[in-house]
Formats: C-alpha cells, structure tokens, sequence
C-alpha cells in the first residue's frame, strides 16, 4: 500500500532569475516609460512646451552661427564672409554639421536663416555699435541667403531671432526692425 496522500503544491517552482534578465527588465521598463514621456509629452506639459522648444533651439542655432562667424572674421584679420556665400565660408569650415542651418519651425528648407547682405566683405573691426547691426537673422531665402529686413521671417509666434554683430542673440518683431541699423 501506499503511504499517505500529500497534497500537492498548485504552483510551479520559480524559475532562478539572473542577473541578466533582471537588468533587461529594467530596460525594458525604463524605455517604456521613455516611450510614454515621448509620444505623450505634448499633451501632458501642455503644446506650448514644443514650441518653445523650438524657440530655444533656434536661438541656439544662431548663437552657434555668429560665433561661427566672428572665429572666421578673426582668422581672415577681421573681414567678414561674403554675403553670397556666406554658409559655405562659415559653417562648412568651422561647423562640425549644416544642423545649426535649419530653425526647427522651418524644417523643409535647407538653411532658414540669412545673413546681412550690407555685412559681406567687410571689416567687423570697422563697423560702429556692433550691438546694433544684424549680422544673420530668422529668413527665408534658402542656402547662402543675404539681404535686410524684407527676408526677415517671424516664425515664433510673431516673433524672429537674430544674432547681432558683437555675438548676442536677440528675439525681435517685425514693427521694430527699423530700430536696427541695417546698413552701418
């Protein structure tokens, strides 16, 4: 005869769990979440957050532009690039990439910014209240844009951005693009 009945567990045993496929859990959950905060971030900081990411990416874009230019003026004693071709004498050489060309609100076109047709071949060192004078600015035009105001394109709510001759970024309205000078 048999000895008494055991009651037998209704569960399997756990399987071991290493090391390994604990960590891949966690990636797993880690890119999850990296998926909801990427897809679904909009809605939840609100839409506004995307564009004023944009803002901000495209006045980094033009920081990185007048810095760009002024490291060319200063190896060419001071002269500025040619209006003409301006991104290919100053992002080609000195940029690592033509990603600080496209303004993020401007996606399609190759280069969204101009430079100041008034500025080309020129010597920075001879033009007067560097903080006033627009050196390249929010456009339309396409690659190697150069003209004034009239390229001039606010695609920020109303708004554009420029990088003036001494190196600072300002954001600026249409209506007060006649407070510039344009021509020193």
């Amino acid at each position: 005869m048999r000895g008494p009945l055991r009651a037998q567990p209704r569960y399997a045993e756990p399987l071991p769990v290493t090391p390994g496929v604990r960590r891949l859990g966690w990636y797993a959950l880690g890119l999850a979440i990296a998926g909801l905060v990427t897809c679904g971030g909009g809605a939840l900081l609100g839409f506004g957050a995307r564009e004023k990411w944009r803002k901000l990416q495209c006045r980094g874009n033009l920081d990185q532009i007048a810095l760009l230019t002024i490291m060319y003026s200063g190896d060419h004693d001071g002269w500025l690039p040619p209006a003409g071709t301006w991104c290919d004498s100053v992002v080609i050489p000195y940029g690592d990439s033509t990603r600080w060309l496209r303004c993020p609100s401007a996606r399609r076109a190759p280069c969204g910014y101009a430079s100041n047709a008034s500025l080309g071949g020129r010597n920075r060192g001879k033009i007067d209240r560097l903080e006033s004078v627009p050196l390249e600015y929010d456009a339309t035009g396409g690659w190697n844009a150069a003209g004034g105001p009239e390229l001039f394109a606010p695609r920020h709510g109303g708004y554009g951005y420029i990088a003036f001759a001494d190196g600072h970024v300002k954001q600026q309205r249409v209506k007060d693009l006649d407070t510039l000078i344009w021509n020193p």
